[in-house]
């Protein structure tokens, strides 16, 4: 039942946002799926979490919820405003439902026009994201982070000296079309997949994974003394991504790592999905070991 305060917003507005493609907002959030068969796809975090992308329609057995893009919005992404679920669907770059079951991964291309100034890009990573500004000034030098036309910060994603795909990160606070989280956040389209943003520090000997790049920044900002290490970002919780992680670790270096330490969200999914790595992985030759800040204390959503 659309509610007064629903009627303020143009049905065209609404169908428009209803008819993004849910695989794609799951793409774009680092929500890892798995396709288990033709239109049909299943999340790897949630695994009752299901999407059908013919109808454009998903199922969220556990929570017993469902419905289109703008459900899924509001119940997985948690942008629980129904404005602020459409203005965020219209304003996001992504997919419509109608192409998605037509995708075809082409090789990346880097399409984004790289501004001359970086300073909205420094703002943001530095005083609101509180990164080292001599880290954030490096990797601007190196070509690991831009900002594009629209002031995004672009994270770029390299593989044996080329670019294979990129993280778009919003800079600019915009509660007000984009909800709790304020910025824009994306993949670029056709990056690499199973893959992210990556770099080297020294030697290295242990491969460090985190769910962001800026969270993988931000380790390095608290640890400046780290050396010998491959910092990567999983964009999300992805086990494929390890895999590849790894992958890719022993192809540079020629040595399998030390140990992959996990730097993932002091919550219940980063828990959970750290719980089933070293699961998964018990008898692997390479530790599996945690990073995860406050290790032992209960976040405070989970103490009522």
């Amino acid at each position: 039942m659309v509610t007064n305060k629903q009627k303020r917003l143009s049905k065209a507005t609404i169908d428009h946002a209803n008819h993004v493609a849910i695989v794609a907002i799951a793409e774009a959030n680092g929500i890892a799926l798995v396709q288990q068969s033709n239109g049909y796809w299943r999340g790897v975090e949630h695994d009752s979490l299901v999407i059908n992308d013919k109808k454009n329609l998903f199922r969220w057995n556990s929570r017993d919820v469902g419905g289109g893009a703008l459900d899924f919005v509001q119940h997985y992404l948690g942008i629980s405003s129904f404005r602020e679920a459409v203005a965020y669907l219209n304003h996001a770059a992504l997919e419509r439902a109608e192409t998605i079951t037509h995708k075809v991964r082409e090789p990346f291309q880097y399409n984004f026009k790289n501004s001359p100034n970086f300073e909205q890009a420094t703002k943001y990573l530095t005083t609101v994201r509180k990164l080292d500004p001599q880290i954030v000034d490096l990797l601007h030098r190196k070509g690991f982070i831009q900002q594009d036309e629209h002031s995004n910060a672009i994270f770029v994603w390299s593989r044996n000296d080329k670019i294979v795909g990129a993280t778009v990160q919003g800079t600019r606070i915009d509660h007000e079309h984009l909800g709790k989280r304020g910025t824009f956040k994306q993949i670029a389209k056709n990056s690499q997949e199973n893959f992210g943003f990556n770099l080297s520090l020294g030697k290295p000997e242990r491969l460090l994974m985190f769910e962001a790049p800026i969270d993988a920044l931000s380790y390095w900002s608290l640890h400046r003394g780290l050396n010998h290490v491959t910092l990567m970002s999983m964009d999300g919780l992805k086990s494929n991504t390890v895999k590849q992680g790894l992958i890719y670790f022993c192809e540079k270096t020629g040595h399998a790592p030390s140990e992959i330490a996990f730097g993932v969200d002091n919550d219940p999914s980063g828990h959970v999905f750290y719980d089933q790595m070293r699961a998964e992985h018990a008898l692997a030759s390479v530790p599996y070991t945690s990073l995860i800040p406050a290790d032992q204390a209960i976040p405070h959503e989970c103490l009522a």
